[in-house]
């Protein structure tokens, strides 16, 4: 029996605390499973605290950082408002430090998401996306994050599902307990037409953060893309519901749920969520081809 507590070096505050029962057999595994589980709880809870540090400042007498972390909430909400108060956020931060991996790599997110959250960015923002990501992948090759937002950004932006998946699988080399790094080898498979994968990646995702409060809805919404295109229906609506109830405000989920009901047969429910989803973004078939969140035509037809 292990206790573990993290406590601010500032004030004495207790910040978090757990325990942990195993059964001593393996030392070195026991040592991994405890080191990991402590990382993937002390990770959120410290930057709950800093987020929270961070937002009772006034905006003038933020640092760069500071600023970062102000958006941070906004990127995690999936919101066509939330995400352009992010990006404004994330220059300001980026014009008092150019050399932050962290926030350009978040702003290549950003600006990655802007036009499917129904924002309206200029005709060069997706290029300028990518241009983002790779500068932070240069920044620092080591950084897992920057090497899935960039697997997302050649997936998505240049088509390049082969160098996408080998950015995808270094950030998981580099952070096998990140769940966003295993989220991002699953999207670039969906793209690549690899749904099986695609699954088992996403659900590897959940089980590593299934309480995760920033990218969960759009695992989901992926993992029902990847049900949708394997034509397991019930499984592909299931996982859209999910994505649904963490962010509402996502029409993309609304979409994928509609077309698994569909598909499945439940045209009377997949109607109520296509009116649902036009109340919440309302698009053109060929706002959605645009969108090319499946690369294969038959799919995506």
């Amino acid at each position: 029996r292990l206790s573990a507590e993290l406590t601010s070096a500032e004030d004495g505050a207790l910040v978090w605390s757990d325990r942990y029962d195993r059964d001593l057999v393996d030392v070195f595994a026991l040592q991994d499973d405890i080191g990991r589980s402590v990382a993937e709880a002390v990770q959120p809870a410290v930057r709950g605290v800093e987020i929270e540090r961070a937002r009772r400042k006034p905006l003038a007498n933020l640092s760069a950082y500071a600023l970062y972390l102000r958006a941070l909430p906004l990127v995690w909400a999936g919101t066509r408002d939330g995400i352009g108060s992010a990006i404004d956020l994330l220059r300001r931060s980026l014009i008092l430090d150019d050399s932050s991996t962290a926030s350009l790599a978040i702003l290549g997110w950003c600006l990655l998401w802007a036009p499917i959250l129904g924002a309206t960015p200029s005709a060069d923002t997706l290029e300028e996306a990518h241009i983002l990501a790779r500068r932070a992948v240069g920044l620092d090759p080591n950084d897992a994050f920057a090497q899935a937002v960039y697997a997302h950004a050649l997936a998505w932006i240049k088509e390049d599902c082969a160098q996408g998946i080998l950015h995808a699988e270094e950030a998981i080399r580099l952070n096998p307990s990140s769940a966003f790094a295993w989220s991002s080898r699953g999207f670039v498979s969906n793209q690549a037409g690899e749904f099986a994968q695609a699954v088992e990646c996403l659900k590897m995702a959940v089980q590593l953060s299934p309480a995760d409060i920033s990218f969960y809805w759009w695992w989901m919404t992926c993992l029902s893309a990847a049900y949708f295109a394997l034509e397991q229906y019930a499984d592909g609506s299931a996982a859209a519901r999910k994505a649904v109830q963490r962010n509402p405000n996502f029409g993309t989920a609304h979409r994928l749920l509609a077309a698994n009901l569909a598909l499945g047969g439940r045209l009377m429910e997949a109607k109520e969520t296509t009116r649902q989803r036009d109340l919440v973004q309302k698009t053109t078939l060929t706002e959605i081809k645009a969108m090319r969140l499946f690369h294969q035509d038959d799919v995506m037809d």
